[in-house]
């Protein structure tokens, strides 16, 4: 099962537009860059060749991932490997036989599959993934039926996300409405090796260093905080 963490989470800045976009990123302190793929739904996906411009001019230290929405293993491996990506992420719930057909083409730490924490119901398939995969991405936004952001469901959400995370055998990156004023918390409570932001950061739909750089100091909070 998960280990604790000690440390300050690492950061992954999703839904990367443009070189500068990334390095401003990384100038930040970005530890991953997510570019979303042509297959995904949303107004962020790019076009399969800026992808494969971009994804190689990212600093080795810095993991690049590509959002693949497919359930197929060539569905997903081809833009993969066309990308020059790093890290395959599964957005949909792929079945576990196909991960297992994954892991056997995709090179340690390159897989990395999302979870949505819709209900307690995810767990068995979050644990049954993480067995296979490298990552566990855990999704508490709007995805859940009883998202009420005037309420105490976040709270619900991250509890849900703790669970995920205790029974999960891969390291969990935490990804759902998370900015400035509410990162420390999630952190406090799900403990997740990392934290994705993404529209969150955006200012007129440009990516918001002041924002990025808030939140990066948020979720050093967490940790003096929490010693």
């Amino acid at each position: 099962m998960a280990s604790e963490t000690f440390g300050v989470p690492v950061l992954k800045v999703c839904g990367i537009q443009t070189p500068t976009e990334a390095a401003l990123a990384i100038r930040c302190g970005a530890h991953s860059l997510g570019f979303v793929g042509s297959s995904s739904a949303g107004a962020k996906a790019l076009a399969e060749e800026d992808i494969i411009m971009m994804a190689p001019m990212v600093p080795v230290g810095t993991s690049t991932f590509l959002l693949v929405s497919a359930v197929e293993v060539e569905a997903i491996i081809e833009p993969w490997t066309r990308s020059g990506a790093r890290i395959v992420q599964l957005c949909d719930a792929v079945p576990v036989p196909v991960l297992r057909e994954l892991r056997r083409r995709v090179p340690e730490g390159g897989l990395a599959q999302v979870i949505r924490a819709s209900g307690p119901e995810v767990i068995p398939y979050a644990r049954a993934a993480s067995r296979v995969v490298d990552w566990l991405l855990v999704d508490a936004g709007e995805e859940l039926p009883h998202w009420d952001p005037a309420r105490t469901s976040r709270d619900e959400a991250w509890k849900l996300c703790r669970r995920i995370r205790d029974e999960a055998f891969s390291p969990v990156l935490l990804a759902g409405g998370l900015h400035a004023g509410n990162v420390a918390e999630a952190i406090r409570v799900v403990r997740p090796y990392g934290v994705e932001v993404g529209a969150e950061m955006r200012t007129c739909g440009k990516l918001d260093e002041a924002k990025l750089r808030a939140v990066l100091a948020a979720m050093k909070s967490a940790l003096l905080q929490e010693n």
